[in-house]
């Protein structure tokens, strides 16, 4: 019976369809027996993880991993349209609710409809599956369980946060971010449209055997991974048009990003390079991910693996990404911290440190207040950008890190001189010293790091 399918797309397809209307049913009725004073974020990621266990029974059936890849587009909709019938937001449909689920609607249908229409069938398995056969043999189904099913459920559910709080909090009015969260979404959906039909093209020109260096591809060398990252970003900026206290929920963006940069774009420049001869010249040319005429560092640095001190650099860079986004975002939205408020993490800050150790968190004077402001929106995504430069090796983080080293180790030396010994001088020292010495010694030493015209040198 199997075969049967296996040996045609038409029943292969049918044959999906019929496991993801299965899997959505199965993930509904699961929310709907779930207790109703469970929060609501729970019971959907529950029927989250119902749902892709349902599909990596299908897989382990047909013995073919890539039963999941429609998932990536089919469930967030889903998940979307659960938040919005038992949120706030049901009595009070507005233009944010039509813009947000405009720009997630057509995102899925095109994202499905590529795959369909590229999917060869059953008889097909993404070849980064078939390396996992090679690489992890018998383990090959609990890895792909953890790692190609339960790991992109996880990161897809993190990074629609952001939607869950536009659409279960206060609808409040349209203001520039709607527009450019609108913007953005609509051009991630252009740039992944045009892009995957050029390759579609191309692959049906006499030139298919060369690398695609036309259109976007000219730009890019993955200008659909671009849209992807650029359609999420968008799903965040939507968040930050309702509630800029809901900045911590970028994070859900800042591991589409790391997932796409440090996994999914290496990944595949190992697969071109070694199916394409042309492909490095394009490297060396083209910027591989964001848009631009002319490619900014044509050499590639050191591996990570030959510079292990930087190791520490990316721990800390990735602490810092949390608590810019978590933490630094709080006094940088509103006026005070406050001891009783609905967020378990202000709650944790103003009683665990403020009270005990920085007072001026509390009170949140203008300077304090800017400076977590530039912490979030400036410094966080920085971090992020830092954490992908010293993993891959890009020069380009240079002026970028001598610039953050002398901004934020001077600042630093002013903020902690007020809170030892200003007017609202920390009532234990030691501790305010100990938490926020970090932020002083990275910075000034990312000033000797990065003094080296190519800091992570040349990898020959």
């Amino acid at each position: 019976m199997l075969k049967y399918i296996r040996d045609s797309k038409r029943r292969s397809l049918w044959l999906v369809a019929a496991v993801y209307i299965a899997t959505l049913a199965a993930g509904y009725l699961v929310f709907r027996i779930l207790p109703p004073s469970m929060p609501l974020i729970l019971k959907t990621l529950i029927a989250d993880c119902v749902m892709t266990l349902v599909v990596f029974i299908s897989s382990r059936v047909v013995n073919n991993s890539s039963m999941y890849d429609p998932y990536w587009s089919v469930i967030p909709p889903f998940l979307l349209f659960i938040w919005y019938i038992e949120g706030s937001a049901a009595n009070d449909f507005s233009l944010r609710y039509a813009a947000l689920f405009t720009v997630c609607i057509l995102w899925a249908l095109r994202l499905t409809l590529n795959w369909a229409v590229d999917w060869p069938g059953l008889n097909h398995e993404d070849w980064r599956y078939k390396d996992f056969r090679v690489k992890f043999k018998k383990l090959y189904w609990p890895v792909s369980f953890l790692g190609i099913h339960l790991f992109p459920t996880l990161t897809v559910f993190l990074a629609s946060l952001p939607a869950y709080m536009v659409l279960t909090g206060d609808n409040r009015s349209l203001n520039p971010f709607d527009l450019l969260a609108f913007a953005a979404g609509m051009t991630a959906i252009y740039f992944q449209l045009k892009s995957d039909n050029e390759m579609r093209r191309h692959r049906k020109s006499d030139n298919r055997f060369n690398p695609l260096s036309r259109g976007l591809w000219s730009l890019s060398r993955h200008p659909n991974y671009f849209g992807e990252i650029l359609f999420w970003i968008s799903i965040f900026f939507f968040a930050l048009a309702a509630d800029p206290l809901q900045y911590w929920s970028g994070l859900g963006a800042v591991g589409m990003v790391l997932l796409f940069t440090l996994y999914s774009i290496p990944a595949m420049e190992a697969r071109q390079l070694s199916r394409r001869t042309g492909y490095k010249t394009v490297q060396r040319s083209v910027s591989e991910l964001i848009p631009m005429r002319r490619k900014i560092d044509p050499l590639p640095g050191k591996k990570l693996t030959d510079r292990p001190m930087d190791i520490i650099y990316v721990v800390i860079f990735l602490l810092f990404t949390v608590t810019s986004f978590v933490t630094d975002s709080l006094n940088g939205f509103q006026d005070i911290l406050l001891p009783d408020s609905p967020s378990p993490v202000e709650q944790l800050i103003y009683h665990s440190y403020a009270l005990k150790a920085d007072p001026n968190l509390i009170i949140n004077p203008p300077v304090v207040r800017i400076g977590a402001f530039i912490s979030a929106v400036i410094w966080g995504p920085l971090y992020v950008f830092f954490v992908i430069c010293f993993i891959r090796g890009w020069n380009v983080i240079r002026n970028f890190g001598l610039i953050y080293g002398a901004a934020l180790s001077s600042t630093m030396i002013v903020y902690m001189a007020d809170g030892m010994v200003g007017i609202n001088a920390s009532p234990s020292p030691f501790y305010f010293f100990a938490v926020n010495i970090l932020y002083f010694l990275v910075p000034f030493s990312m000033i000797f790091r990065m003094w080296k015209p190519r800091p992570f040198g040349h990898s020959h």
